[in-house]
């Protein structure tokens, strides 16, 4: 039992000799521990909380009828486990593990003091002991073997403890640390191998078949450069700010091999895009003509012959539109998408994408027969109650989806100017985007809470994401006091009053105060991809703003959710008044035949009594 909680609890020590795999290693997962997490001032009552776990879970036995006692090693165990450093990594070996179809391993090292070690592995003998497992012994390495039906041990190494299952590594883990300012030591990071991942699982899937599809779905993996895919995660902070670094070894290589790498990265004028209010942002290059031309390539790659249609032409032929001709061909490399004040307040509706131009001629003239296909089927089909708007304001071209005589509050809007093309939820956003790209204030670059959170270098930057955090504060803070009052009384205890974590979340005032954005810049690093954040360094800022910014799109989720089935019912409901209005209209075509050739039958009965009588 200890043993599956030891593998499945994902909170796992620093660089001092830990034993690791030498073969493919596929996930590490390091934990510096609470203390390393946990360390703002603001986070200090969390902190305590989550230390008061362990003494609420070794009550719960009492509460919980016919739950018998628990094992009083298991609790402390428990609370090592998840709150202490630690290290979880598991791999398949270079060679096959008598007893496992698979040579697979996974090693769980909890570093300490030698003491720390040995009481570990004496409670996790007592525990084995309490179900019946007596008598384990360690083996000439130290280690206790388990009498399992995969290889598996347990024991003290030097100044760890160690659970391992299928075989024992013995290299250096290298913590991933690339990214983090120098100084900075992780406090937790994560290194996934993602491709081989994939591999083995395509290979499990494919295991014998040798048919088409497999062959083809291999393919695709290493055209797309799948199986080549690893990120490297750490994070960490200093006495001014938190930071995470994500790593992805290889894959600017990959976008190059492919053909897709931008010419350039984000320029510094399209900061001034972006209004200064801005209350989340995202900004980066992509080379969109080479993404069309690269998928269209490797659909008529993977189909061959199969492929009887051109997707471009069949999409003009219904639109008059070639979307790679007409489209891609003709935008520009940089793109962003923002909500902001200036927009519309910062909700959802306040929500802005744009791309920049190469030429803007082509794209409206494209937009307006894309127009006129839409406005001439909703002409046909919606009886004129769907129709795309086209104005013009201060120069820019417009255009927005209308239904006239509904009461729809619903207006998306379109515009294209020399240099951009903008898509808003609504017309005032799409207008107030324009006045800012025209005439703004300077935009982020003026944004003093990003500006704040930018490193000296900012050359080669290929992708900028920006989270005002003290603002999202607001809008989060409600829901963050409802989840920390849960944990507050999840750990209080009915007979010990003094265990009571308090107040855990500080007071609206308190958590604002001195709160940093989150700012987080990707760079091309040679053949890799690498993103930097720079953030608050308390987790409840941090996890506050996220619900800020989470709360609408779960908000839209939900309506979303609950508005799809009644559309549905509606439809359904439609469909069948349609279909009864077409049985009531056969009907009453049958009976006025009926009626008809009924009269005429009468009429040729009179006819016939007017004959006999002249006779």
């Amino acid at each position: 039992m200890l043993l599956s909680l030891m593998l499945a609890c994902p909170t796992p020590l620093l660089n001092h000799g830990v034993p690791t795999a030498a073969d493919e290693d596929l996930i590490l997962v390091y934990s510096a521990g609470v203390d390393a997490l946990f360390v703002d001032a603001k986070d200090a009552a969390l902190k305590n909380a989550v230390a008061m776990i362990s003494a609420r879970l070794s009550e719960l036995p009492g509460e919980i009828p016919n739950a018998g006692d628990m094992p009083p090693d298991l609790i402390p165990l428990l609370a090592r486990l998840c709150g202490g450093s630690a290290v979880l990594r598991a791999g398949l070996a270079s060679e096959g593990i008598e007893g496992m179809p698979l040579p697979f391993y996974a090693n769980l090292l909890l570093p300490g003091s030698e003491a720390e070690a040995r009481e570990l592995a004496s409670r996790v003998t007592n525990l084995f002991a309490s179900v019946g497992m007596e008598g384990l012994e360690a083996d000439a390495s130290g280690l206790v073997p388990l009498p399992a039906p995969i290889p598996a041990w347990f024991g003290a190494s030097g100044r760890d403890f160690i659970v391992a299952v299928g075989k024992r590594s013995e290299a250096t883990v290298e913590i991933p640390r690339s990214g983090l300012p120098a100084g900075v030591e992780p406090a937790f990071a994560v290194s996934l191998d993602y491709g081989r991942m994939l591999k083995l699982g395509l290979s499990q899937a494919t295991q014998g078949d040798d048919s088409d599809g497999a062959r083809m779905v291999t393919k695709l993996m290493e055209r797309l450069h799948l199986t080549d895919i690893r990120f490297e995660i750490s994070s960490g902070h200093d006495a001014q700010r938190g930071y995470q670094a994500v790593l992805m070894p290889g894959m600017a290589k990959a976008v190059r091999e492919m053909g897709l790498m931008p010419e350039s990265g984000v320029p510094a004028e399209l900061l001034g895009v972006v209004p200064s209010d801005a209350i989340w942002a995202a900004l980066g290059s992509a080379n969109f003509a080479a993404t069309m031309n690269f998928y269209l390539e490797l659909l008529q790659e993977m189909l061959g012959d199969e492929l009887e249609v051109d997707p471009m032409a069949m999409v003009e032929s219904f639109t008059g539109v070639h979307l790679q001709r007409d489209i891609f061909e003709n935008l520009g490399e940089h793109w962003g998408i923002y909500a902001s004040d200036t927009t519309g307040g910062g909700g959802l509706l306040s929500m802005v994408i744009f791309n920049s131009l190469e030429n803007a001629d082509a794209i409206r003239d494209a937009r307006g027969r894309l127009i006129g296909t839409i406005n001439g089927i909703a002409q046909a089909e919606a009886e004129g109650y769907v129709r795309v708007r086209q104005w013009e304001d201060g120069g820019a071209s417009y255009a927005s989806l209308t239904f006239p005589g509904l009461p729809i509050p619903f207006e998306p809007t379109g515009v294209i100017t020399d240099r951009y093309a903008f898509m808003a939820a609504t017309p005032q956003a799409a207008m107030a985007a324009v006045h800012q790209a025209d005439h703004g204030d300077g935009g982020l670059a003026v944004n003093p809470r990003f500006i704040e959170q930018l490193p000296d270098d900012l050359d080669g930057i290929y992708g900028v994401t920006f989270l005002d955090t003290p603002r999202l504060l607001a809008d989060g803070y409600g829901l963050a006091s409802l989840m920390c009052s849960g944990l507050a009384n999840g750990t209080r205890s009915r007979a010990d009053q003094s265990r009571d974590a308090g107040v855990i979340l500080p007071p609206y005032h308190v958590l604002a105060d001195g709160a940093k954005a989150s700012v987080a810049l990707t760079r091309i690093v040679g053949d890799d991809y690498l993103q930097v954040t720079r953030m608050d360094r308390s987790f409840l800022v941090n996890m506050t703003s996220g619900m800020g910014f989470a709360g609408p799109l779960m908000m839209a989720g939900f309506a979303a959710g609950v508005a799809g089935p009644l559309i549905e019912k509606q439809e359904q409901a439609q469909a069948r008044q349609a279909q009864l209005r077409s049985e009531l209209a056969r009907e009453r075509k049958l009976r006025k035949r009926l009626e008809r050739e009924a009269q005429e039958g009468s009429d040729e009965h009179g006819h016939d009594h007017d004959d006999h009588d002249d006779e």
